[in-house]
């Protein structure tokens, strides 16, 4: 049977590779930054989401694939850059060049489905329970 990773452990190593791809002199500002992330899985039709401003947080809907969630975080953490360092909050120049860098396509929108397998483990289940517990209430 195959483990699920440690999904704490992959976004601590995404982000590395990222902030690695950045010039030095720009580097030190990023990992001073502490980001709160979360999966949270009543994101249903949207990938992922930054916000920042004194603090910043990322997250991102379990409901893909690995390769997709890895995609979404780029796409998430460079607003988080764009924003750190340029002050900007929309898909702008700074936030596709980040994109570029990091090696994505600067695309606003996500083009997979999000599906219905939930990438943590027993979400799927309790999610399903609560549904059942809803319908069972009407």
């Amino acid at each position: 049977m195959k483990s699920l990773p440690d999904w704490t452990q992959k976004v601590r190593a995404w982000r590395e590779k990222y902030e690695a791809m950045i010039a030095p002199e720009w580097r030190g500002s990023l990992e001073k930054q502490i980001i709160v992330f979360e999966f949270d899985p009543k994101m249903t039709a949207t990938a992922g989401q930054y916000r920042g401003h004194l603090t910043h947080s990322i997250k991102l809907s379990p409901w893909m694939q690995e390769r997709e969630a890895e995609e979404t975080f780029a796409h998430e953490y460079a607003h988080f850059c764009a924003y750190l360092l340029y002050g900007e909050i929309e898909h702008g120049f700074f936030w596709r060049s980040f994109m570029t860098c990091f090696g994505h396509t600067a695309e606003v929108t996500h083009r997979f489905p999000l599906g219905t397998r939930c990438i943590l483990v027993g979400i799927d289940a309790k999610l399903a329970e609560a549904e059942e517990k809803k319908e069972a209430e009407k």
